[in-house]
């Protein structure tokens, strides 16, 4: 098999947003004096217009990163640190991020217009702690939304490298070294696709063994979506990450959730196929990472 820096690219991303939210320090000492409490025991936050419009601009932003999450998979060891994105997984994963991003600019856009009303429509519900100064200018709002997408090559993988400089038993001793680092971001990322399995799995066995408990038809067509997403992940083509997928789809994925609902027989029986598809996906997963 080629390199994988062949197969895969390395993606990151970054997005802020207008919380719509700022401390207020005379409110903080108002509760303390209230209550007998130091001033830097409590941290008192305020909304600055309808927590109904900051929702719908977390929902849009939001939705965005976690299409970025689910796409790609656990690369650098770091916070922020970029992601691998399977090439096999490519073609999906820019043209579903390039429309969730353009839907949450056009929500920025939507809120930056009405901005200045909502700004003056909340402020007799804040009354006296209402602050200016916590508000940006309306003409600058639109700058405090922002999503930023960038790929970078992976680095030349061990087997490939050919360092001229080096001597044959330096350079054999380095592939060796980085190659160690390689196969555990690998196992990671690999281990990742077992651990999402499972929880979904796990999910669905949880609900459907209590005949009381109520669940959306999500339960099930989550569980279709990740199935059919993970051979476009599986970079490393793991034989038994590839039949546990289509296991699930097979077994768990096609059944109709409103059966699920009214059929109590196929439920417990559709239970008892997620409790012991778990214990195989676990079984195997823990090759790869605590599954525990």
């Amino acid at each position: 098999m080629e390199g994988l820096e062949q197969r895969a690219i390395l993606v990151s991303f970054a997005t802020r947003s207008w919380t719509g939210e700022a401390p207020d320090k005379k409110a903080g000492k108002a509760i303390a004096e209230k209550h007998g409490n130091i001033v830097s025991a409590t941290r008192t936050m305020k909304t600055l217009v309808e927590s109904a419009e900051l929702k719908a601009n977390s929902k849009a932003f939001s939705a965005a990163y976690q299409f970025y999450r689910e796409n790609t998979l656990p690369w650098e060891n770091r916070r922020g640190g970029a992601r691998l994105l399977p090439g096999a997984n490519y073609a999906r994963f820019k043209t579903g991020l390039d429309e969730l991003i353009e839907a949450a600019y056009n929500r920025a856009d939507e809120f930056s217009a009405i901005y200045p009303q909502l700004v003056e429509e909340y402020r007799p519900k804040l009354d006296g702690l209402y602050d200016p100064a916590n508000y940006p200018a309306a003409e600058l709002i639109r700058a405090e939304f922002s999503i930023a997408v960038s790929y970078f090559p992976l680095p030349i993988s061990p087997g490939s490298l050919t360092l001229r400089f080096l001597g044959r038993a330096e350079l054999d001793a380095l592939k060796s070294q980085l190659g160690a680092t390689w196969e555990t971001q690998e196992k990671a990322a690999t281990g990742d696709l077992y651990k999402r399995l499972a929880q979904y799995v796990g999910h669905m066995a949880d609900k459907l063994a209590d005949p009381e408990a109520v669940f959306r038809d999500s339960l099930v067509n989550n569980l279709k979506e990740l199935a059919d997403l993970i051979p476009s992940l599986n970079f490393t083509e793991d034989p038994e990450l590839a039949q546990l997928a289509e296991e699930t789809r097979a077994r768990l994925a096609s059944i109709d959730p409103e059966t699920l609902r009214t059929d109590l027989k196929i439920r417990g029986q559709i239970a008892g196929e997620a409790g012991a598809l778990l214990a195989q996906i676990t079984g195997a997963g823990s090759r790869f990472i605590d599954m525990s």
